[in-house]
């Protein structure tokens, strides 16, 4: 292919891929927002949609990673509501590793340079440090366990790194699972108004938060 119809095209893949994420974060973000704070809106949402919901739940889950900035937990909570917390762990899980793949996807489309000036130096040589060490895989699966990281951009990041695909996104898709099944299954509790299995599953969520936020201190003091 001419290299001037490559870069064309390369250019014109970047212009499309940011102007949709921006415009969807405009456009819906806040709506959506509110809907997923709101288990019985989201639940009517999702009911017109008949035996087909599962497939918009599983995109709503995707794209709360790649376009818009809803809560995840309150994606995953809305998911254990509505489904259980076997289905809804499932169909969030899915979400997820869709959600992965496309944004490491849209990251390696973007280039290093553009994210550079989305996230800032800094950080990206941060993430760029963590996945050239030996351990990056077992330190990877920690970061995307705890509650309270920012695994989306971590995400983005690791797209513009040497890491395999397959790995990372296998690594960072098993690692939500404990935090996704404890989000659904509070959300299953919530529907059936188990209130001590909600509190339980509650205080071990707030647990994990502050792991999550003294890892995110160290984070920001050490190569990660």
């Amino acid at each position: 292919m001419d290299r001037k119809l490559k870069i064309g095209l390369y250019s014109g893949g970047i212009i499309i891929t940011t102007a949709l994420i921006i415009y969807t974060s405009i456009t819906y973000g806040h709506t959506l927002t509110g809907m997923v704070r709101n288990q019985e809106e989201l639940g009517q949402f999702l009911s017109s949609f008949g035996i087909k919901s599962f497939l918009v739940f599983i995109l709503l889950q995707a794209s709360q990673i790649v376009f818009i900035p809803l809560p995840g937990e309150f994606v995953q909570l809305a998911g254990g509501y509505l489904y259980g917390t076997w289905l809804g762990t499932v169909y969030a899980v899915l979400g997820s590793l869709l959600g992965t793949i496309l944004s490491f996807g849209i990251a390696r489309l973007l280039g290093y340079p553009l994210l550079k000036a989305v996230f800032g130096e800094k950080k990206m040589a941060k993430i760029d440090a963590l996945v050239r060490k030996p351990q990056s895989k077992l330190i990877l699966f920690l970061l995307f366990l705890m509650p309270g990281l920012p695994k989306d951009t971590m995400t983005y990041i690791a797209g513009v790194t040497p890491i395999d695909p397959l790995e990372f996104c296998l690594t960072a898709t098993t690692a939500r699972v404990p935090g996704i099944m404890l989000s659904a299954y509070i959300g299953s509790n919530l529907y059936h108004r188990d209130y001590t299995a909600v509190i339980a599953a509650s205080l071990l969520t707030v647990l994990l938060l502050g792991l999550g936020v003294m890892a995110r201190k160290r984070l920001a003091h050490k190569t990660v």
